[in-house]
């Protein structure tokens, strides 16, 4: 089944024609959505927005961008937001050495405290980690993320790094850059368990090559499966049910049958 494990789409680029673009991912033949909330203002915009949509279920955390304002009252309102029954997963949280979003210190301090936050409410974790492959896995293991386990969200290391985190109990998601020509991860496509692999758009951003330079929709996963259908040299379906049963068993949904 098609399910967007990673998007955000309480952003204003949907503010237009939101109704209508989820009625086309309903439509394709899309499931379920994780809608991902990682900071005070997508948490305030998000819950309102979907929390009646049974399709639509979240991840709520600390972006690493965000963890300058990582303090108690932020965590107790994360803490808080993670017990809405509609909640499956804690993040996006980690690392991201990128730019200077925020000091390194309160980045590794807030990824600590949202890592301690999913085991205590026995929730998987959803990790963004950009050029910090080693401070991340060194992180987990630290901290015992392997306890609830999780995914590499938007995952753009090696073949090595995935294999070592899959030993940490998490799935490795790719979103729609599987389809760009010069950044496509083939080989850790190929050399993953189809079992530990799931799908995201990050919508809006990242959208497939047919649509680059336009804002992205959870139907992008489409294409994605039928990228990573072709470098592992499977069918595409197959790659669409054993992604939507992985995304089922590591969040623990069940989506509703069909359009709604």
């Amino acid at each position: 089944m098609l399910i967007d494990t990673h998007a955000h789409l309480d952003f204003p680029g949907f503010d237009e024609d939101r109704e209508q673009m989820l009625e086309r991912c309903w439509q394709s033949g899309l499931r379920a959505v994780i809608q991902v909330c990682f900071n005070r203002q997508t948490i305030a915009r998000g819950f309102p927005l979907f929390e009646e949509d049974p399709r639509i279920w979240f991840a709520v955390g600390l972006h690493p961008q965000a963890a300058d304002e990582y303090d108690e009252e932020t965590l107790a309102l994360v803490e808080e937001k993670s017990t809405h029954p509609r909640v499956v997963a804690i993040g996006e949280c980690g690392f991201d050495r990128f730019r200077d979003y925020a000091k390194v210190p309160n980045q590794e301090a807030c990824f600590r405290g949202m890592i301690r936050l999913a085991r205590r409410r026995k929730l998987p974790l959803v990790i963004h980690s950009r050029d910090a492959k080693e401070d991340t896995l060194r992180v987990l293991r630290e901290e015992h993320a392997e306890e609830v386990g999780g995914v590499m969200h938007c995952f753009s290391y090696d073949l090595e790094t995935a294999l070592e985190a899959i030993e940490l109990d998490f799935c490795i998601s790719f979103p729609c850059f599987v389809t760009y020509p010069k950044r496509n991860q083939a080989e850790v496509v190929a050399g993953l368990p189809l079992d530990r692999i799931l799908l995201e758009t990050d919508s809006p951003f990242i959208p497939p090559q047919r649509i680059r330079g336009k804002r992205n929709a959870p139907t992008g996963i489409i294409d994605s499966a039928e990228a990573i259908a072709a470098m592992r040299g499977i069918p595409a379906e197959e790659v669409i049910q054993a992604t939507g049963r992985n995304a089922c068993r590591l969040f623990g949904i069940a989506p509703p049958e069909g359009p709604a």
